[in-house]
């Protein structure tokens, strides 16, 4: 996603939200190609090409979906609602040894936790036990290291997304369900 600004400490912020989310933006003078989604600042530029989803915002016009200055939590509302709701609706959980991506947003996971949802992933469906995981994974670590990790994939996937994907097998285990 491509945030059309100036490089101030504005739009640096809204960068910064948008990380929060889970979305990989960055700040340009002007639309790139490849993007498909903007977030616009009117008062810098004044069109959106046809072709892109865009957010736009502004200090004084009215035909704008945000006026400056407005609340984050605004912001991250609107956000969700226009990218990850409606025509974004049927986005899935995409997991490949190169990366993990909810549709085309990509999500940044440490390695340990990439290993983690890659066993999961492996074994889709079907419950892994804490013992296969810290054998795998955390070279056969003690202390409750499994649970802590899947917190971390559940906060950056199933909290973030509004969409269970991993869950608890009694027993000890977890399952990803796809």
């Amino acid at each position: 996603m491509v945030i059309v600004a100036n490089n101030d400490a504005f739009s640096q912020m809204l960068e910064a939200e948008l990380s929060l989310l889970g979305i990989s933006a960055h700040i340009a003078d002007n639309f790139d190609a490849n993007e498909r989604f903007a977030i616009v600042d009117l008062d810098f530029c004044d069109t959106v090409p046809v072709g892109i989803s865009a957010i736009t915002y502004s200090r004084s016009l009215e035909n704008c979906d945000l006026l400056r200055p407005f609340l984050m939590k605004n912001f991250r509302e609107l956000v969700k609602a226009k990218f990850f709701d409606g025509e974004r609706a049927d986005r899935n959980l995409v997991i490949t040894e190169n990366g993990v991506w909810m549709g085309e947003f990509p999500i940044e996971l440490s390695k340990k936790e990439k290993d983690l949802l890659l066993l999961l992933f492996e074994n889709r469906n079907t419950p892994v036990f804490e013992a296969e995981i810290r054998e795998k994974i955390f070279a056969n670590t003690q202390g409750n290291v499994c649970s802590v990790y899947i917190g971390y994939l559940r906060n950056k996937i199933d909290v973030k997304y509004s969409k269970k994907y991993i869950y608890t097998v009694r027993g000890g285990g977890y399952m990803l369900k796809i």
